[in-house]
């Protein structure tokens, strides 16, 4: 039950609290916990459990465009944590997407150096609540 609870240690951290930490993390649980399967004989019940109960819960997860690009912007993951190649390849063809949206995006919306001012002169009028209690 290691994996899991190193899993569940690395997404509830401090250090790995980006949203592409999620499906990396769900996908290694499951490597782990099958790689037990053939380790294990008294407690395979238990581990078959927990992996119907990890796809069940977080099956739908795989599906939302915004996670699986999260995870391939995160230099240690790329696309290393996908396994099937069609996928792969429409998850590239996603980032090529983002990437083009970005660069026409970028283009239109160039700040001036009068917005430029105006972001600086605005710096210290955000207040959340870590700097609430300075005060």
């Amino acid at each position: 039950m290691r994996p899991v609870a190193k899993g569940l240690d690395i997404l509830q951290g401090d250090k790995h609290i980006f949203m592409g930490y999620l499906l990396p993390t769900l996908v290694s649980i499951e490597e782990h916990l099958n790689k037990k399967l053939t380790e294990v004989l008294y407690v395979k019940p238990l581990v078959n459990a927990l992996l119907k109960g990890i796809r069940k819960r977080f099956h739908y997860l795989y599906k939302y465009n915004d996670l699986r690009i999260a995870a391939c912007l995160i230099p240690d993951f790329k696309l290393r944590w996908i396994q099937d190649e069609n996928e792969k390849k429409e998850v590239t063809e996603l980032l090529k997407s983002v990437q083009e949206f970005n660069i026409k995006n970028a283009e239109v919306h160039s700040s001036t150096p009068k917005e430029q001012k105006i972001l600086r002169e605005t710096d210290d009028f955000f207040i959340f609540n870590n700097t609430l209690d300075q005060n």
